[in-house]
């Protein structure tokens, strides 16, 4: 038993370089393939990450502002008067390290508003006495803005 022998033909220098080229050409666009799967896989997990942490940021802020909304205090709409004399003014508890104000007075208020009193004192001057009020009616916040609304435009 013999074995035969497989002939081959010698390739011409030309033959040579058109058979490398088309391995190249072929390897070059199963490159460009495999990479643009991959650029496009990259691209999917990108934009969900950014989704994602966009949904997150959004909820946290969400959650903060509800909290501040909770703990600071609210403004309210006090009528106070004395003698005879009556006045609507905004006033803001005090919270923290801020002071409890009245919006249209540059004096010092205190406010016990279960006993309907309202005190307003000088900032600076500690001798002269603080004047009592008698608060006569409070009002939330809506009655603030609604205020303060009629003040801008004075519709009455």
């Amino acid at each position: 038993m013999s074995i035969k022998i497989k002939q081959q033909k010698l390739l011409k220098p030309e033959d040579l370089q058109k058979k490398s080229n088309n391995n190249k050409k072929s390897v070059k666009q199963v490159n460009t393939t495999q990479t643009k799967n991959t650029k496009s896989s990259i691209k999917v997990t990108n934009e969900e990450t950014k989704k994602n942490t966009k949904g997150i940021t959004i909820l946290s802020l969400i959650c903060f502002l509800t909290l501040i909304y909770f703990i600071a205090p609210k403004p309210q709409l006090l009528t106070y008067e004395k003698m005879g004399i009556t006045n609507q003014s905004i006033y803001w508890p005090g919270f923290y390290k801020f002071e409890s104000f009245i919006l249209d007075s540059n004096l010092k208020a205190n406010a016990n508003i279960q006993a309907n009193n309202l005190f307003l004192c000088h900032k600076n001057i500690i001798t002269l006495p603080c004047q009592k009020y008698r608060i006569t009616d409070v009002q939330g916040p809506l009655a603030v803005m609604v205020f303060l609304y009629k003040e801008k435009f004075k519709i009455d």
